[in-house]
């Protein structure tokens, strides 16, 4: 444990000034856009079919799980949280201890506020299928414990016993050091292997549930920023950090998203801060470009509900696929 202890609290000012948002974007293809919103989501036009649709095919088949993930979803979506998780409830009645059920009753519980009953749901659905969604489920999980020791660094003793106070409060500021902990990690630097299935983990998140989520914006810039400074993304990290900070609305988050934005600049070596008007520019970019994105999907998704069309599967054909943004990192050599 004193080793593991100490490979965190060693500095981890490091020497930043050659690196450029070229580089930035060309390790890390596709993250603007899912920062900025550019990839296919559905219209609250589709929510509210897709919640008519799914209750049809329950009435013809009340045992088929599928239509229950569907009509749960789009409740959520839909910002009808407490109905998602009974309707989760009630095809968990049906059909115990499903993968999908279990793993959506632990997204939907977090917005309800209840981590500990996320955790616990999370934890069941990972004992089911520990590699699902390319292992995905483990950082959410990850997650939800690294938002438990932020709001009270005494709340899972099972993990920090031993540990100082002050190092268990640490571990809920910064979600890439979380991560570096669970998997036993003694460097100081998050690995390029790590940080890729981090990155996957936390995008997936941001593309199937919420890309202007700002924990989950935060856990990414936390993962942009931690590592070797010739292979992270310190550009990337404070425009994720700076997105985030708008969406949160309590002080003491902004005070800590500043925090994180005033670190990510010591990274830097240069004597002038880093001119981050070639990344606002992209982002913005990438902002309107989905927008532009969203309103076609509308319309798309009005036509097709009008004609009486399965607006579920139009979608897949016309959107699934190559619009989809590339997330994946390619890591310095």
């Amino acid at each position: 444990m004193a080793v593991l202890l100490s490979g965190f609290l060693e500095s981890r000012a490091c020497i930043w000034d050659s690196d450029t948002l070229a580089m930035e974007q060309a390790r890390f293809p596709g993250i603007l856009d899912v920062m900025g919103g550019n990839f296919p989501r559905h219209s609250p036009e589709f929510y509210a079919w897709r919640i008519e649709h799914s209750r049809a095919l329950m009435v013809k088949d009340p045992r088929n799980p599928a239509p229950y993930d569907d009509l749960a979803v789009a409740l959520h979506k839909s910002g009808r949280h407490p109905e998602a998780i009974r309707v989760m409830m009630d095809s968990l009645a049906i059909t115990p201890n499903r993968y999908e059920t279990l793993s959506n009753l632990g997204t939907f519980t977090i917005y309800t506020g209840d981590l500990s009953a996320s955790r616990l749901w999370l934890q069941k659905a990972l004992a089911i299928n520990p590699d699902a969604h390319f292992g995905r489920e483990k950082y959410q999980l990850w997650l939800v414990e690294h938002l438990m020791l932020r709001a009270n660094p005494a709340s899972l003793p099972e993990i920090t016993e031993g540990l100082p106070v002050d190092f268990s409060g640490k571990l809920g500021e910064n979600y890439a050091e979380f991560i570096m902990f669970r998997q036993g990690k003694a460097s100081g630097w998050m690995q390029e292997d790590a940080r890729g299935a981090a990155l996957r983990g936390v995008l997936g998140m941001m593309l199937f549930a919420d890309y202007q989520n700002p924990v989950l914006l935060e856990a990414l810039g936390d993962i942009l920023e931690q590592g070797d400074p010739r292979k992270n993304a310190v550009h990337m990290a404070e425009q994720a950090y700076e997105i985030a900070r708008g969406f949160y609305g309590e002080k003491t988050a902004t005070e800590r998203l500043s925090r994180k934005i005033k670190e990510a600049d010591l990274n830097y070596s240069s004597k002038e801060a880093p001119d981050l008007k070639k990344l606002k520019k992209a982002m913005s970019a990438a902002q309107a470009a989905g927008e532009a994105l969203v309103k076609r999907v509308r319309e798309d998704e009005l036509g097709w509900i009008a004609s009486g069309q399965d607006a579920g599967r139009e979608f897949e054909k016309k959107y699934l696929g190559a619009s989809t943004p590339t997330v994946q990192f390619r890591a310095a050599k």
